[in-house]
């Protein structure tokens, strides 16, 4: 190299040293809800559109859980939340526990990707909790409904897609001064790690998939997973002899409730789960719909839907308005944070087929009309050729789906694994989602990011996961009682 040039690269590489450790003062000690240790947070002003920087910053957040041991050159771990719209630094306390090993030696990243938490967060304002119990949701005009969402966002949409998300994670790699990356990513929060991985592989050490959406893959067909899963769930009941004599055949029961619940939705007043007020409630099909497929999200709550549908049945609410009190904060998602990832990804590459196949889904048909009403209003360009095609690389990766999962079917894990050659899928056979919460996954994890060898893993921990049904009432007490 010239020496002008050499004399120039040093002096640059010097400026970017300086300006590293200049934004890293800028880190002040901090806590997260649910976490007793100081950690530190931060943030960085970065382009809107990296195409033109002159149309303004956002400030993007981010927080560092430090290792509890410090290992020179150990790269961290970055935690990336699903949904899409989910903050990673609100969900914190739980990644530090569920990583709690791997944190023994390695940082933990968290970062409110652009549209969530504190980063520009594209949220709209939700009714409370009574309020959605008594709204009739059959006469809501959700055109109406989308464009009032969209009067409320800070920022146009446009600015909020997965590829800007990337070199916002790149850039705050640089920022913090990390060599390199693990990337642990749950639901869609794995397309994210697999399009870093596309653009940036020099910079990832290990890949930790979870709950799989292939690029390939459009995240509207989570309506089919839905489907699937509760045919599963019903599949089971009627293999366990106490479940199957219990509540007998449950399909039938579920697909008569709704019917009747189309028909004639239930005006009643029951008692707010969280005040004990007498509210009234106005029960339609989506709303009881909408409850079981959150439910079978956990392997805790989908052992009640059995018993939550021969209740409701009967009149009885209290154990539906329990799950539907669980998830009456929309599992933290940011609602125009969500459409701008679907109406840019998914929604343009939906075909008819899969649009008349979601006409036919129990969850499907609600779904299709409020994305389809949201992404006319939102106006955000195609970005689906940024999302990339098969990932195609030798990153140490590690899949992992649960059989039952009511969003990313195991077969996604397989799509994902066409062009991988180094990587290994693991099916939990009673999992849901998000397997490093259950089972060894988390186990399983630490060894990997140790190892970086997923086909050293003994996985025959996961097969420990069961599939059971609370019967009645005084099981339900009793499992709660055995769980404080």
């Amino acid at each position: 190299m010239p020496l002008k040039r050499c004399i120039q690269s040093s002096m640059l590489a010097a400026t970017i040293t300086l300006s590293l450790s200049a934004h890293s003062s800028n880190m002040e000690d901090c806590y997260l809800n649910g976490l007793s240790d100081k950690i530190q947070c931060g943030s960085l002003a970065l382009p809107k559109d990296y195409q033109d920087p002159s149309l303004g910053t956002l400030d993007i957040h981010f927080s560092v859980i430090p290792a509890t041991k410090k290992v020179p050159g150990n790269a961290p771990l970055v935690a990336i939340s699903g949904g899409p719209g989910q903050s990673a630094i609100e969900s914190g306390a739980m990644f530090e526990r569920t990583f709690n090993r791997v944190r023994q030696q390695h940082d933990i990243l968290l970062i409110d990707q652009r549209g969530t938490g504190k980063s520009s967060p594209l949220q709209c304002q939700q009714p409370d909790f009574a309020e959605t119990l008594a709204q009739d949701d059959t006469k809501l005009d959700i055109h109406a409904e989308m464009q009032a969402c969209f009067e409320q966002l800070p920022e146009h949409p446009k600015y909020f897609s997965s590829y800007a998300a990337t070199q916002d994670l790149e850039a705050i790699r640089k920022h913090l001064g990390y060599d390199k990356l693990h990337l642990y990513g749950i639901s869609y929060g794995t397309r994210m790690a697999q399009m870093y991985s596309q653009y940036y592989p020099q910079n990832v050490v290990t890949q930790t998939l979870d709950g799989v959406v292939p690029p390939q893959i459009n995240v509207m067909d989570v309506n089919l997973a839905v489907d699937r899963a509760l045919d599963k769930l019903i599949e089971d009941c009627q293999g366990i002899s106490g479940c199957q004599s219990q509540f007998g055949d449950i399909k039938s029961r579920l697909h008569t409730l709704v019917a009747k619940l189309k028909q004639q939705p239930i005006h009643t007043r029951v008692a707010h789960p969280s005040t004990g007020q007498i509210v009234p409630m106005l029960l339609t099909p989506s709303k009881f719909l909408g409850s079981l497929r959150m439910a079978l999200y956990s392997p805790q709550s989908k052992q009640l839907i059995p018993y939550l549908i021969s209740q409701t049945e009967q009149g009885n609410y209290q154990p539906l308005l329990g799950v539907m009190s669980l998830f009456s904060d929309g599992a933290g998602i940011s609602m125009g944070m969500h459409f701008a990832i679907v109406c840019g990804e998914d929604y343009p590459r939906l075909t008819k087929q899969e649009k008349a196949s979601m006409q036919q889904s129990l969850i499907g048909a609600d779904m299709l009309n409020t994305i389809s009403n949201a992404c006319d209003i939102w106006q955000v360009p195609d970005n689906t050729a940024t999302l990339g095609g098969a990932p195609q690389h030798d990153i140490p990766t590690l899949l992992l789906s649960g059989d039952k999962d009511p969003a990313t079917p195991p077969a996604w894990g397989d799509i994902a694994m066409e062009k991988l050659t180094n990587a290994r899928h693991l099916v939990a056979a009673h999992g849901t989602h998000g397997i490093a919460q259950q089972s060894c996954g988390n186990k399983l994890i630490a060894q990997f990011i140790q190892n970086k060898d997923a086909n050293a893993l003994e996985a025959a921990c996961l097969d420990t996961l069961t599939s059971e049904f609370f019967k009645d009432a005084n099981s339900l007490a009793s499992h709660d009682k055995e769980s404080k």
